[in-house]
């Protein structure tokens, strides 16, 4: 379906199309807060046996550049309809990882996600720098466990990261 998805989820939550009993996962891919917190929220709050399983993408390489340059009334809008209003003023000061914990966090509060991870995504293969965290946010107690094995067998045992057998991130 072409057009915004922060506009067509709304159509793709009315139809009858996605069923109850169905597993569902919702891909959300965007490059730094094109993604409005209203369609995270409708995506976690439409009814089903178990919540829509969430994979979204915070790219936290430039998030923060982005955050303290932006000017402009539109743009300070598009920023107010990522966070769900000018909360994300907070977190402008905060380092990468406190971003993510905070976003994490959000997901398990306000959404009522059980089981919700951060997951690096590095810029380059061997590289140490991250252009992107996946938050996996599911309901269904073996999600975690099959998101970490899928991680491991395209990322590897990298230190630091969910996948490291010496330690895991949040804990």
């Amino acid at each position: 379906m072409a057009g915004d998805f922060n506009e067509t989820v709304k159509i793709i939550l009315k139809s009858h199309r996605l069923t109850r009993s169905a597993a569902i996962f919702a891909l959300l891919d965007q490059r730094n807060t094109e993604c409005h917190w209203e369609t995270v929220r409708a995506l976690a709050k439409r009814a089903g046996k178990l919540k829509i399983e969430l994979l979204y993408f915070l790219g936290t390489a430039w998030l923060h550049r982005s955050l303290k340059t932006s000017k402009s009334a539109e743009r300070l809008g598009e920023i107010d309809r990522w966070w769900g209003g000018d909360g994300w003023r907070d977190i402008v000061e905060l380092s990468q990882i406190e971003i993510v914990q905070a976003v994490t966090e959000r997901f398990r509060q306000e959404l009522g996600y059980k089981f919700v991870k951060p997951f690096p995504i590095y810029q380059r293969e061997a590289g140490k720098k991250v252009a992107f965290y996946l938050i996996h946010a599911s309901d269904h107690p073996e999600a975690p466990k099959l998101m970490l094995r899928a991680y491991k067998k395209i990322c590897g045992d990298r230190s630091g990261a969910p996948s490291d057998s010496q330690g895991d991130l949040f804990e």
